[in-house]
């Protein structure tokens, strides 16, 4: 099976699963001037999920009905792949009219997509690997450094042992030593910097880990108006202009 098949079964079965952050935030849209309120679809979908659930654990056949959808031109759309043409936005979708529906997994024109969520989000994912990759070098940069000190240590000691043996004779061992001693102190301070930019580029990472989640692209798992256009062959979806951006 090739990759981008088992990518797509496993997005699938996370879809289903309800593995998705599904975003049931602004329900005030615009969509061509004419603002809508999805709270009413909200609502709808987070009880229709619990009485899912519910008929799921019956076992004697006395099922709860699902009550009339409302807003049935918009659909839940959930995504991890946005890309820009240069013209439009695309996804590759996952669409689901009902809770524990039928999904539907096709390639999307996308209009008020959280484009600058995704910015913030890419750059995020940026400034993360730069931050893993300073922190293995101050890693580095540590290890080295206290191996390199331990070394000169044990020189010093060495040397100002032979030394202290005879010092008129081996006057120079003390030199020595001093030298050692001196070189370890510097190559201690830079493995004490490295210390503390580990700490540093650790604590970073950990903050930036929080928003990306071990993932690479940004999740969306919302709603949207199925439209009747098209554009390139693919179908399009409005998210609808968002009043809290």
């Amino acid at each position: 099976m090739r990759l981008e098949a088992m990518k797509t079964i496993l997005l699938s079965l996370l879809f289903v699963g309800g593995a998705w952050a599904q975003d049931l935030s602004e329900p005030a849209r615009s969509v061509n001037g004419q603002r809508v309120n999805l709270q009413p679809l909200f609502h709808w979908w987070t009880n229709a999920t619990a009485i899912v659930a519910t008929n799921a654990s019956r076992t004697n056949g006395d099922l709860v009905t699902i009550p009339p959808r409302p807003l049935k031109a918009w659909v839940r759309i959930a995504s991890n792949q946005l890309t820009n043409s240069g013209f439009a936005w695309m996804a590759n979708a996952y669409i689901q009219e009902i809770p524990d529906g039928p999904v539907t997994n096709q390639w999307v024109v996308l209009r008020h997509g959280p484009f600058e969520e995704k910015k913030r989000f890419d750059q995020v994912v940026n400034d993360y690997k730069a931050t893993t990759t300073n922190l293995l070098v101050a890693s580095n940069t540590y290890v080295k450094n206290a191996e390199k000190t331990a070394a000169f240590d044990q020189k010093a000691e060495l040397y100002q042992e032979m030394y202290e043996i005879d010092p008129w004779q081996h006057y120079r061992l003390g030199y020595a030593a001093d030298a050692y001693r001196q070189a370890a102190n510097q190559t201690g301070e830079k493995a004490a910097t490295a210390a503390r930019q580990m700490e540093h580029f650790d604590a970073k990472r950990a903050e930036l880990q929080k928003i990306t989640q071990d993932r690479e692209s940004l999740e969306i798992d919302t709603f949207a108006l199925r439209t009747a256009e098209r554009y390139r062959g693919l179908p399009v979806y409005d998210m609808g202009f968002r009043f809290g951006r």
